[in-house]
């Protein structure tokens, strides 16, 4: 079946998108692939007679049935042509009466007037030449047939669709209604960016969609352009507050003409073809997909500047060569041998007995947490939800996090000064924007020396009493098997370490908030006072890989090593015991 055939679904897309006039969707198929034969052979020829335009299409079987093109056949395609697309084809009398395209930089400066007449006019081609389908290959696009349509009616008329989303690696959909500003096509995928029912603007993609139905309710499109939303961006991924920057690349002598034919990037632009390479600027958001890119050209392609950039490709090629040079991912057992070597955790550890609590609290952690195929890990792949306050708050469903809140007075005034004369240091010596190199930095440096400020014990340690330490700890296991999983925790004289995994689209902010307020309703009651018991903000780090879990694990049993008893209760579930020392 020719291409054209398959393209039924996109007369909406022509209505919506382009700015074509209303009357296009009234077009028959079939004669739409007349016009499109008639634009393509005339841009092609450059300038031609009517009696070849008719030669050429009397040889096309499959659209003339080898009849020829009459002169008044032709003027009303002239005519509907430039009603439907806006595309003039003119008559030069001298020499011949030759026609053309007198206004081709109407369909050049619009790109999806563009992209779908060349679309046309190679399935037209495809169409003249089925002989040949077994030596045409073409990819398939997985997500284009079943839902575009109904999602481009649903645009047409601002009207809100119920979907069931089903992201990669779950079991199962989420159903929402969303408010579809645009589609996008990025390597061979369509997406739908739309407005949530939580007032977030999010990409979708469509091959993820498990049933999409229009409703009756309308939306009012904002002041909303997709050229402009994705002008600094590469591919799909939104969501992330990196901000667009001009970035230098370096292509080798043998890919600079690829990037010469095909740029990544409609800002990209030639700086010096030095012969044996050539350097190439470009302006945009340097998110996931476009480091993505970078990489699939290996060592064919270097990053010149930002160095946040730099340091960044740096990171993805140095995990890659991980991979490849750790020889024990072969053999059985890697991850005994990567975790639970006895030597290097005794240097650790210093007690055997700590490593055997440790190792048994993974085993049974394992069964708690869910199968591999829905790691409780960051995903770099998935989309990260940033809320963002005094700190940056990552959310990812169903992942595990590391979360650190505190009393209002654990820090004095004067400390708060001198972490703050800290953060200043590292931020004057490190300018915004960070990548995860430097965030990482960050946190090694500041994390320690906020975490020994509250390990001082200043303010007033009121969790050192063990009718307020239960307060807290009722509170957040409360939550437990419904909100979150808690899989351990320590309460501290002034703070508290949660190691928990959120259940579906439950986030830290919302567990914490239901914890904060409870315990400082019931806080305050229960010591006959009034005023703030817990800081607003709070700090949370979504857990990496599995031997950063066993680094927080750690963590929080060690963190109370140097109090009294009474003074504070470690909780682990793995082990289904609490120990209130």
């Amino acid at each position: 079946m020719p291409l054209i055939h398959r393209l039924r679904g996109w007369k909406p897309l022509i209505h919506r998108l382009s700015g074509w006039k209303p009357l296009i969707h009234t077009i028959d198929m079939n004669q739409l692939q007349k016009y499109t034969w008639l634009i393509e052979t005339i841009r092609r020829a450059g300038k031609i007679t009517h009696k070849d335009l008719s030669d050429k299409w009397e040889r096309n079987k499959d659209l003339s049935d080898c009849k020829p093109l009459h002169r008044a056949t032709f003027n009303r395609w002239r005519d509907a042509i430039y009603e439907q697309f806006g595309i003039m084809i003119d008559c030069q009398k001298v020499g011949g009466y030759l026609y053309y395209i007198a206004n081709p930089e109407d369909i050049d400066e619009d790109k999806l007037k563009k992209w779908m007449l060349d679309s046309f006019a190679v399935g037209n081609l495809i169409g003249e030449n089925l002989s040949l389908k077994g030596r045409i290959i073409v990819d398939e696009i997985p997500s284009g047939r079943d839902h575009l349509t109904t999602i481009l009616e649903a645009m047409k008329e601002n009207r809100v669709v119920n979907i069931t989303y089903r992201p990669f690696k779950k079991s199962h959909g989420y159903t929402f209604p969303i408010e579809p500003y645009c589609v996008k096509l990025f390597e061979n995928r369509w997406y739908v960016l739309a407005h949530n029912n939580r007032d977030e603007v999010k990409i979708y993609g469509l091959d993820r969609l498990e049933d999409v139905e229009v409703t009756e309710n309308t939306y009012k499109l904002p002041n909303f352009d997709a050229d402009s939303f994705f002008s600094t961006a590469y591919g799909v991924v939104i969501g992330y507050d990196v901000p667009p920057e001009r970035i230098v690349i370096r292509a080798n002598e043998n890919h600079k003409h690829y990037l010469k034919s095909l740029p990544l990037h409609h800002s990209q632009r030639l700086i010096e073809d030095c012969g044996e390479y050539a350097d190439f600027e470009l302006y945009l958001s340097p998110t996931y997909d476009f480091v993505m890119k970078l990489l699939q050209y290996g060592s064919m392609i270097e990053v010149i500047s930002p160095a946040s950039l730099r340091r960044t490709m740096k990171g993805w090629i140095s995990d890659m060569s991980e991979l490849y040079m750790d020889e024990r991912h072969l053999a059985a057992g890697s991850l005994d041998e990567r975790h639970l070597a006895a030597g290097s955790l005794d240097e650790r550890h210093l007690a055997a007995e700590v490593l055997d609590e440790r190792h048994l609290a993974a085993e049974v952690l394992d069964e708690r947490l869910p199968a591999a195929e829905t790691s409780p890990y960051l995903d770099k792949h998935s989309e990260i939800t940033i809320a963002t306050g005094h700190l940056p708050h990552w959310h990812q469903d169903d992942k595990l996090q590391f979360v650190t809140f505190r009393l209002a007075d654990s820090l004095p005034q004067t400390k708060i000064t001198e972490l703050k004369h800290e953060i200043a240091k590292f931020t004057a010596q490190h300018p915004q924007p960070w990548d995860d190199a430097v965030k990482k930095e960050y946190w090694s440096i500041i994390g320690p020396i906020e975490n020994k400020l509250l390990d001082n014990g200043y303010g007033s340690c009121i969790l050192k009493e063990p009718r307020i330490r239960k307060i807290v700890s009722d509170a957040i296991l409360h939550h437990d098997g419904k909100s979150c999983d808690i899989v351990s925790f320590v309460i501290m004289p002034n703070h508290v370490h949660i190691l928990m995994q959120l259940r579906g689209a439950s986030t830290v902010m919302e567990v914490l908030h239901s914890i904060k307020s409870f315990t400082a309703n019931k806080i305050n009651k229960t010591m006959g006072r009034t005023g703030t018991i817990w800081k607003k903000e709070y700090f949370d780090r979504m857990i990496r890989s599995e031997s950063h879990l066993l680094n927080c694990l750690d963590y929080i049993r060690e963190n109370p090593r140097n109090l009294n008893e009474g003074e504070y209760e470690v909780y682990i579930s793995a082990a289904r015991c609490r120990s209130s020392k």
